[in-house]
């Protein structure tokens, strides 16, 4: 073909005649009888013809197969003569080949191709790179998807879209030093993206230490200050190191916002309790019930916080209203065991243990068992360690106690005044010596 500029021209006036007009004729390869200028033609025409369908598709965002097989012809009739490399082209092509896909399924894996192409002929190109990235992590390749993703990120330091998908295979790769150093580097391009930093506390929580969780939370928190549920993390946080007085003040801070928040409250009364402050845990507990008159873990928690006040009376309320709202529940069988134990341990306290004691120390004993046989797992294991601990220990009554003292089943003395002799569990004593009576 020696005089092209003429066959250029057809060319030309064709495609402009009629729209996705396919020329069937190829050009031939460059050689040593194309000037310059001709080739700059070549390319130009060429890349013309292909922008010219590109753009009639791209601008309506509607790609037809036939249309992606014209505008793909003019590309590779011109791709080869670029041996400069002026012309990056090959994202749109790259998509002319996705979009193809969506008519032939087997035109979609040409986009790889083209854009391994175009990476090898601009290796530059954080966009190329980047697209290799995408495709890659997709196809589960995750090794050479984050060889992608880094040379995109070397080549443009400020762009978070290159890092954050090497933030999640880190993570898939469990290289955990390696996600939370990748997202502090999208939080230092992008301090406010959420999903990173959200993504940046996972990881510090489940496998680094508390101090820099609490660290990363505390920063969160200078960006959200009104954010309550980052207050109680920060809370929970310090009480989990034993930081109850830091988890107090993280607290406070919550109940500013919202004086009755009852996540707010209930863990405030989970730290007072922590400080020993009981009765600063019973009035935040108490407001709670305001809300919730009967929330069973509430009432228990009250009636925890009497016992160690000793004010054994007030406890067994409490339990009381448990056992009211929900029947049969086993920590409520446990607590108020506990209840009677700690009150006769109180009164047996640097002396040997009167019949009096070992009676209330029965009175546990029964409450025991009967958590012990409950549906509550957690109280079962609890209970069936304390009856096995009150039976090696011998501080229940003996039979010489039993015939001391057989007609007394009810604990009397200063120390038991509380104690009702109607009261349901305070038949136990009697239901227990009755072993020694045949």
């Amino acid at each position: 073909m020696k005089r092209i500029l003429p066959w250029l021209m057809v060319v030309f006036l064709l495609g402009c005649a009629a729209e996705y007009e396919l020329i069937e004729e190829e050009p031939e390869a460059v050689g040593p009888e194309w000037t310059p200028a001709q080739v700059d033609s070549i390319i130009r025409y060429n890349r013309m013809f292909f922008f010219d369908y590109y753009n009639q598709m791209s601008r309506k965002n509607d790609f037809t197969a036939e249309g992606c097989e014209r505008s793909l012809f003019y590309f590779w009739n011109y791709i080869d003569f670029d041996a400069e490399r002026k012309y990056n082209d090959f994202p749109q092509a790259a998509r002319c080949y996705i979009e193809w896909g969506k008519f032939i399924p087997e035109k979609s894996d040409s986009s790889r191709m083209v854009f391994e192409m175009g990476v090898e002929l601009f290796p530059d190109s954080d966009y190329l790179h980047n697209a290799l990235g995408i495709i890659y992590k997709n196809r589960n390749d995750l090794a050479t998807a984050e060889e992608h993703f880094l040379a995109a990120s070397e080549i443009d330091p400020t762009k978070t879209d290159y890092l954050i998908p090497l933030t999640e295979i880190y993570q898939l790769e469990m290289e955990w030093d390696k996600a939370r150093e990748t997202c502090e580097k999208v939080l230092k391009i992008d301090p406010n993206n959420t999903v990173i930093r959200d993504r940046r506390e996972t990881i510090l929580r489940d496998h680094f230490s508390t101090e820099e969780y609490i660290a990363a939370l505390k920063e969160k928190i200078e960006l959200e200050p009104d954010n309550l549920d980052n207050w109680l993390n920060l809370a929970q946080q310090h009480m989990n190191l034993g930081n109850n007085q830091e988890a107090k003040k993280a607290v406070d801070e919550t109940l500013k916002r919202d004086p009755n928040l009852i996540a707010a409250l209930t863990l405030l009364g989970a730290v007072k309790q922590n400080l020993q402050d009981y009765s600063g845990a019973i009035e935040s507990y108490k407001k709670i019930l305001d809300a919730m008159p009967n929330d069973v873990i509430v009432l228990l928690d009250i009636a925890s916080c009497y016992k160690n006040l000793q004010k054994y009376s007030s406890a067994r309320t409490y339990i009381m209203k448990a056992l009211n709202a929900e029947p049969g529940n086993g920590t409520a069988y446990f607590k108020l065991g506990e209840v009677y134990e700690a009150a006769a341990d109180l009164a047996s306290r640097g002396k040997q243990a009167t019949y009096s004691d070992k009676l209330t120390f029965t009175i546990a004993y029964g409450l025991f068992v009967k958590a012990a046989n409950s549906d509550d797992y957690t109280a079962r294991d609890n209970a069936s360690r304390k009856v096995k601990y009150l039976d090696n220990n011998l501080i229940l009554p003996q039979k010489s106690d039993w015939f001391m003292h057989q007609d007394e089943f009810v604990p009397t003395g200063d120390a038991y005044k509380w104690i009702k002799a109607n009261w349901d569990e305070v038949k136990y004593p009697k239901k227990y010596l009755k072993r020694y009576s045949g």
